[in-house]
């Protein structure tokens, strides 16, 4: 079986380095994303450095910052890519288009450089590749417009594929 190439939100990074896998307790697990990023099966963009990459003072960086800025191997996306420029549009405008979101969950994603979201789905979506995200999906079954946009309502909306972390450390066969 063909494996996906996946694009890890920035909550697929700090989930489990501050809980599940911790440097402290998991390295291999590290060494293992890291082997994979290289083989280019696992992938970012560059979005989400505001939130891996907060802090400027070296004494004040933590575990995944200094992991993320020194040893991460796997490519980091430029969201500048004309491609992805245009999915990004395509990403926005189903929000102001779609009876699913309100104005707020618009206004929340469109024409900010701090939200990385809209930029990850706009990169698989470009790309083919898979979401990789702690988000939930919020059930969505007619009515009120919901007013917050999550990465696998947006991802099913597109049909962009949306997966947890731990489905795709079973498909990319990482073990502890």
């Amino acid at each position: 079986m063909e494996k996906s190439i996946y694009l890890i939100d920035a909550n697929a990074f700090l989930t489990p380095s501050k809980s599940y896998y911790r440097f402290s307790v998991a390295p291999s697990y590290w060494r293992q994303i890291n082997k994979l990023a290289q083989k280019g099966f696992i992938k970012t963009i560059d979005k989400i450095d505001r939130e891996v990459r907060p802090r400027k003072e070296d004494d004040k960086k933590d575990e995944i910052q200094l992991w993320y800025e020194n040893e991460f191997k796997g490519e980091i996306l430029s969201s500048k890519k004309q491609e992805i420029v245009d999915e990004y549009v395509n990403v926005i405008n189903h929000l102001y288009e779609s009876e699913k979101y309100n104005e707020k969950a618009f206004l929340e994603w469109s024409g900010r450089e701090d939200i990385a979201d809209p930029w990850i789905i706009a990169t698989a979506r470009a790309y083919g590749y898979t979401v990789v995200s702690f988000e939930r999906k919020i059930n969505y079954n007619g009515g009120s417009p919901m007013s917050s946009a999550k990465i696998p309502n947006v991802c099913q909306d597109l049909k962009v594929k949306c997966t947890s972390l731990f489905n795709m450390m079973e498909q990319l066969e990482i073990e502890l």
